[in-house]
């Protein structure tokens, strides 16, 4: 492939403490965890990009600078979460995104912005980008409003959907919006796509960035809509049956830091 991507966005590095748990503190009633290996994988913005260039992308990402980290401690025989810390977890003004007039965006096919408000971006800033380009994708916590007007295809999940019903409603971003919905499937211009119920699920962990990262693939074949949905579905579900955040594709792409 010869597409060029920007990912702009939010940027952590997701950390597995995995290890056992076989006895419980005599001091308090919590239990005892004793770790025994650590895998740590680019998180938010830095997931899609790792997913984007394992589908054979050349990606560049511009994303914060400052260490968001989740940690997540894990049992490793039945992969049950005891407990997930977040350290740094917003950025600051200082790192925020900035410089929008230094960046070449007519050498991008696509932009993709992956937005999980931990303040990089500002509605402002992303109202700015999605103008740079005819192809945008954007994923995001914010609440919609007009500022996403000229985004292509916006993908929520259904707790942020009904956060910004009444205003997608108003704004009449029907058409553009993708909508997921855990073990429900998902949703796209009043078309449900269900998935199979017996899907032993592992670690949802990603699914999200992996589900946009083969839409965006998908759409860049010139597939339409409902078959790029479908195939991000399916990938998603192969995703949440692994283990932690894994990548879909097998491919060598590259990613830049910028």
């Amino acid at each position: 492939m010869t597409d060029k991507i920007l990912v702009i966005g939010d940027f952590c590095i997701d950390r597995f403490v995995y290890g056992s748990s076989k006895r419980i503190n005599p001091e308090v009633p919590v239990p005892i965890f004793n770790p025994i290996n650590i895998i740590e994988n680019y998180g938010m913005a830095g997931n899609v990009a790792e997913n984007l260039s394992s589908l054979g992308f050349e990606i560049d990402l511009i994303c914060n600078k400052n260490k968001i980290v989740k940690t997540r401690y894990v049992d490793i025989e039945s992969n049950h979460m005891h407990l997930r810390v977040d350290e740094n977890d917003s950025v600051g003004k200082e790192d925020s995104f900035k410089d929008i007039n230094k960046i070449d965006f007519d050498q991008y096919s696509t932009l993709v912005i992956t937005d999980h408000d931990k303040g990089f971006l500002s509605e402002g800033d992303i109202k700015d980008i999605s103008t740079k380009n005819k192809l945008v994708f954007l994923q995001t916590s914010k609440l919609i409003d007009k500022w996403a007007e000229s985004i292509s295809y916006i993908k929520l999940n259904m707790k942020e959907y009904l956060l910004s019903k009444d205003k997608i409603n108003e704004l009449n971003f029907l058409n553009k919006l993708i909508i997921t919905d855990g073990s429900n499937g998902c949703y796209y211009n009043d078309i449900h796509f269900p998935i199979e119920k017996n899907i032993v699920t592992r670690d949802l962990s990603g699914a999200g960035d992996t589900f946009l990262s083969v839409f965006v693939k998908s759409i860049l074949e010139k597939l339409n809509v409902e078959i790029s949905i479908s195939k991000a579905q399916l990938a998603a579900i192969e995703i949440v049956q692994k283990r932690g955040v894994a990548k879909i594709g097998e491919k060598e792409g590259s990613i830049t830091f910028l």
